[in-house]
């Protein structure tokens, strides 16, 4: 996996800056261009077991969490930046495995400097979302709403 910077910069890197975002609420975005396969930072956060996540997601709504293995997540409620990272259908980047506490975000293709960095969250429930309140979507362009119809029409 091509990382330009050493691992110790991508912590936190300064060319990864949170602004309001046209899919939702704050977004991440790069003042960098990057290319595909690019480490675009490592993700971190509290490391939880996955009882602790459910109970989390259940009690407090917690929509920040990352499933790392079938035994740890690592919840990014009180990050900086990740936790602002915005859902597409067609996102730029996504998530691979480090090590037990920390996740990377790679590039999956060319990225402009100004670009919103986004990742597909892959659960069902988001392609609706995505569908009805996304003004930017490509709805009827965007394959992931074909699967969603799909899993649709198999469920009735």
């Amino acid at each position: 996996m091509p990382n330009r910077l050493p691992d110790s910069d991508l912590y936190n890197p300064d060319y990864i800056i949170v602004l309001d975002s046209p899919i939702q609420g704050k977004g991440i975005f790069t003042t960098k261009p990057c290319e595909a396969g690019d480490v675009l930072m490592i993700i971190t956060g509290e490391t939880i077991n996955a009882d602790e996540c459910l109970r989390r997601e259940e009690e407090e709504a917690n929509v920040y969490i990352f499933y790392n293995d079938d035994e740890t997540y690592i919840d990014t409620a009180m990050t900086e930046k990740i936790r602002y990272i915005n859902h597409s259908c067609e996102p730029n980047a996504e998530v691979k495995d480090r090590d037990r506490e920390s996740l990377y975000l790679v590039a999956l293709r060319t990225i402009q400097a100004g670009e919103e960095l986004t990742i597909d969250y892959d659960y069902e429930e988001i392609y609706e979302i995505c569908f009805t309140r996304n003004p930017v979507c490509k709805k009827d362009q965007c394959t992931a709403r074909q699967r969603w119809l799909d899993l649709q029409s198999l469920s009735e």
